[in-house]
């Protein structure tokens, strides 16, 4: 019987058996150009059949001056889209010219949203309540399986025989949708050995309100992950050197693209408010 999907594993036998595989299956073999072994892809990468190299660019000089981050840095960039790297170069020379762009790091934080359902309206706001009170227990929950972030809030919403608990975590630099999911588990398993008798219910890990990997008006408002707010006063020496434009025409512009944007539904979330 002729196998569907590729075979599983992390060997160079496996790199093999995979690469066998597509070519059987698609007519198409992956250029032979690794440099590293499959092995050290575990955890990182499924069903790998090669790799595939690209043109690594940088985009320089881009100078920060954060509360975070400062210095002079380099854009690394590896594409195939002509005239994007020198187009970066442009912006990070004429803000470097200008003094820099300033930055202030706001937060950092990362959701993940289980819902609990029950048989009836009448236990949803004790157990609204019974998450504020017990959150000491429940973040040492959730905290005991990463060592890289730290539960920092539960925010419960109350929706008739539902609750949406909003576990709000701060991953430091890890993207963290893994690690959240786990310790968000953990810390749902836990309030279910606690409070299962008085509240009887059955959870969901994420009901979509964190907006994972979704376009969202949470998203838009609220942010997900880093939040930074940036800044750059532009001379109108450098501007017409390096962009060849004056601040006039730049502010021109953008009220054309504000009227496009609106034509085109681009802006919508910025006039809608938040619930």
């Amino acid at each position: 019987m002729k196998k569907r999907t590729p075979p599983r594993g992390y060997t160079a036998q496996a790199l093999a058996n995979r690469r066998s595989w597509l070519e059987r299956s698609v007519g198409f073999t992956p250029p032979e150009n690794s440099i590293d072994s499959g092995e050290d892809f575990q955890g990182l990468a499924e069903n790998q059949t090669g790799y595939l190299s690209l043109p690594l660019s940088v985009a320089a000089p881009l100078v920060i001056n954060g509360d975070y981050a400062s210095g002079n840095f380099c854009v690394t960039l590896s594409t195939l889209e002509g005239t994007l790297v020198m187009s970066m170069t442009r912006g990070c020379l004429l803000t470097s010219r200008c003094g820099g762009i300033q930055t202030q790091h706001l937060r950092q934080e990362i959701t993940r949203c289980p819902i609990f359902t029950f048989p009836d309206a009448r236990h949803c706001r004790s157990f609204a309540d019974w998450l504020t009170e017990n959150f000491r227990r429940v973040k040492a929950a959730a905290d005991l399986t990463t060592s890289h972030g730290k539960l920092l809030r539960v925010e419960s919403r109350v929706i008739h025989d539902r609750v949406i608990a909003e576990f709000v975590f701060c991953m430091d630099n890890a993207a963290g949708q893994n690690m959240t999911t786990i310790a968000t588990e953990h810390a749902c398993r836990f309030i279910e050995q606690q409070v299962t008798e008085r509240f009887p219910f059955r959870y969901l890990l994420e009901c979509n309100y964190a907006c994972d990997k979704n376009a969202g008006l949470r998203t838009a408002t609220r942010g997900r992950g880093h939040a930074v707010i940036a800044s750059c006063e532009l001379s109108p020496k450098w501007l017409r050197r390096i962009l060849r434009v004056t601040a006039e025409e730049m502010v021109s512009c953008f009220s054309e693209f504000q009227l496009g944007s609106q034509l085109a539904g681009v802006d919508r979330f910025s006039r809608q408010q938040a619930p």
